[in-house]
């Protein structure tokens, strides 16, 4: 893990993946644990066994497998299952929502996942199977759970709307119209109205902050505008 001070470059000297920083905090994972690095005191703290950590002001969500942690957290007779939990900064306390999924994000009060319902043995966009991924929001302060029912995985969740990847050979649609079922494409489902919005465009594992969602396409980076439906084919070749 490096962090950049001004033009410096500063080694942490800590092995680890998938690093998110809000303020000075840095949250990553190491050996399947989810750590805290605080930049300006340079110590690390350890949370839990988890993977894929997420941080937005004092709330760290992560995804624990439940045979990592060898507990059954979902109370469902079995320890096979990936469950979202998140850890509170100022208060240092662990919630178990006992929810399945997996790539947590967070904005605010909102945790956005993926359900894979072949784990959950359920059909969450009653589509009439259960092969799917559905995005899902854990809302912290009220303990609500929101199925949004859109197809989708690794969700970005921003003050406006989730942004997600959606696969057309799940989807069952051909969502860009290029007479094929076979790519993955981007959409949006906004908080206030519950609608899914279509971006036609090709992408993965999207980013978004305000009304500007950023994503990989055909090994370039790209900034779409939401509110206008602009695109803009970045010079960054992967």
């Amino acid at each position: 893990i490096q962090t950049i001070n001004a033009l410096e470059v500063i080694n942490t000297n800590l092995a680890g993946e998938n690093p998110k920083i809000y303020g000075e905090l840095i949250v990553f994972e190491q050996n399947n644990e989810i750590k805290i690095y605080n930049i300006k005191t340079e110590q690390t703290k350890t949370i839990s066994k988890g993977n894929n950590p997420s941080l937005f002001a004092n709330i760290i969500v992560f995804q624990t497998s439940e045979k990592q942690a060898n507990e059954d957290l979902n109370n469902d007779g079995d320890k096979e299952d990936t469950i979202i939990q998140y850890y509170n900064i100022k208060e240092e306390t662990i919630t178990n929502t006992k929810q399945i999924g997996k790539n947590p994000t967070i904005y605010s009060n909102k945790i956005a996942f993926t359900v894979n319902e072949k784990e959950a043995e359920i059909d969450l966009n009653n589509d009439g199977d259960q092969e799917d991924d559905v995005i899902m929001i854990y809302d912290v302060l009220t303990k609500k759970i929101t199925n949004t029912k859109a197809t989708g995985n690794h969700p970005s969740a921003g003050p406006q709307y989730i942004a997600f990847e959606t696969q057309e050979k799940q989807q069952g649609y051909d969502l860009n119209g290029d007479g094929d079922k076979d790519d993955t494409i981007i959409r949006t489902y906004q908080y206030n109205t519950g609608g899914i919005e279509n971006t036609y465009t090709t992408g993965e594992k999207p980013q978004n902050d305000a009304d500007i969602i950023t994503f990989s396409s055909n090994n370039e980076i790209i900034i779409y505008y939401a509110d206008s439906g602009e695109q803009i084919l970045s010079l960054i070749h992967i």
